[in-house]
């Protein structure tokens, strides 16, 4: 909906961002054709200077797991880590520059993230038995 609104109101002017501005979904949808796009400059990702973490929080089990999905998407601070997320480190670095210094290690962010993982892999395994189950009968 905002997206519509934003482009009602520009009326037509708008310039393409560089993904040196504008660089999201690095590791992953960049890389992937499109029909509806032309292939972004990939070149312009080497150093980029602005970088959206986009993505869903806390991925399904089966979204972590599954070879053609990697590297999945998600986010730096989420219980599987961004394993394929090339600025995670960089993430985290800047964090300790701000209000959030230390986060990582907080007891907070750590229970979190174990109360996360743990409800993650609870919902994959049910979601397995439940397949299982209905394979069975």
């Amino acid at each position: 909906m905002w997206i519509k609104t934003l482009n009602v109101h520009s009326g037509g002017d708008w310039v393409l961002l560089s993904l040196t501005w504008n660089a999201q979904g690095i590791g992953s949808m960049t890389r992937w054709p499109d029909p509806e796009r032309q292939k972004p400059p990939l070149e312009q990702l080497d150093d980029p200077a602005m970088i959206y973490v986009s993505g869903p929080l806390h991925p399904a089990m089966i979204n972590v797991l599954l070879p053609n999905l990697q590297p999945f998407v998600t986010k730096p601070w989420d219980y599987a880590g961004a394993q394929g997320y090339p600025y995670a480190k960089d993430w985290w670095g800047m964090l300790e520059k701000i209000a959030w210094e230390g986060w990582k290690e907080a007891r907070e962010y750590q229970e979190m993230y174990k109360q996360t993982r743990m409800r993650m892999l609870k919902a994959g395994i049910e979601a397995f038995d439940g397949r299982f189950e209905a394979t069975i009968r």
